[in-house]
């Protein structure tokens, strides 16, 4: 099982999110991967959203996402950091 996390909840964190819980079953279906999401990450929870996931998936910060995946990527303009998440998930 791969943990998957999200940095960022906006338009394309959200599309994700649903994408993730709802097809579950049909991404494992279709690539053989079996994705949890584990933590998403935004800096403004009270905003309204037009997808709602459980409390418990949602961190404020870099350290709480990093701590809950291996992996993380937002895909758009940060893509620094999925270069520093990655270099973080392999250190010795």
């Amino acid at each position: 099982m791969y943990r998957v996390g999200i940095a960022g909840y906006g338009t394309v964190g959200t599309g994700v999110a649903e994408l993730l819980i709802t097809h579950k079953n049909l991404i494992k279906e279709k690539t053989g991967l079996e994705l949890e999401l584990s933590a998403v990450l935004d800096k403004d929870w009270q905003r309204e959203r037009p997808f709602k996931i459980d409390d418990s998936l949602k961190v404020s910060s870099l350290k709480e996402l990093l701590d809950r995946v291996r992996y993380s990527c937002r895909i758009n303009r940060w893509s620094w950091f999925c270069k520093r998440a990655y270099r973080k998930s392999h250190r010795k």
